[in-house]
């Protein structure tokens, strides 16, 4: 009985300290342009980086309005070439180069780098090179086959973001805002797996007195 209170113990000390650290951050978000095109998705966190961003390693998307009609649907987020030189498709032919990102702080549109969010910055994703990489309606971003097209959605400054995507299509000036979703109830489950690991420690303690009272 003694040793099944110490493990509960030693559970109810590691519940009571691991929610903040074993769940994954996740935000909503919204992508809209002048065009008509609207986007919303979400984007998963693998871990934070300097300057106070989140690496995001996975995400989806679900797009509409857009004239090109191959853009219009749902995909994932997809990494961008690891190799400089690398070709990121986008469909109909049109291909983006120059990854990762040039070196000494040189930027353009087609030479974006990692995907890298920063929830509490303007812009929100960092405008010398960070971007989100999509591949909609089962297109493959790495060899241009397939149905549907790539779409990358990047930052030209504050308060200004801008899309390319598909056969050529290219808009800025547009508005982008992602929401950390709440982790709803899973610090509940916790608390409720700590709380029942103290009971559990407390009954089967040979020196407790509730197990003394419950005997008597």
């Amino acid at each position: 009985m003694k040793t099944f209170s110490l493990i509960s113990l030693a559970i109810a000390t590691a519940l009571a300290v691991s929610p903040t650290v074993v769940s994954a951050q996740t935000w909503d978000f919204t992508f809209s342009d002048s065009n008509g095109v609207t986007a919303t998705g979400t984007l998963t966190a693998g871990g934070s980086v300097a300057g106070g961003g989140y690496s995001i390693t996975s995400g989806t998307i679900s797009l509409t309005g857009a004239s090109d009609l191959n853009l219009n649907g749902t995909g994932i987020l997809v990494a961008l070439p690891a190799s400089p030189g690398g070709v990121f498709y986008t469909g109909g032919g049109t291909e983006l180069f120059n990854f990762p990102a040039p070196p000494s702080g040189l930027c353009c549109a087609t030479g974006l780098e990692d995907a890298v969010l920063f929830p509490n910055q303007n812009p929100q994703i960092n405008d010398s090179w960070g971007d989100f990489a999509f591949a909609i309606g089962g297109f493959n971003t790495n060899t241009g086959a397939g149905p549907g097209a790539g779409l990358l959605i990047y930052s030209n400054g504050l308060d200004d973001y801008g899309v390319f995507g598909g056969v050529g299509y290219e808009s800025n000036g547009d508005s982008f805002e992602a929401t950390l979703v709440p982790e709803g109830g899973a610090p509940f489950l916790y608390l409720l797996l700590a709380g029942a690991a103290c009971f559990g420690a407390m009954f089967f303690s040979p020196r407790n007195g509730f197990r003394s009272r419950a005997s008597a």
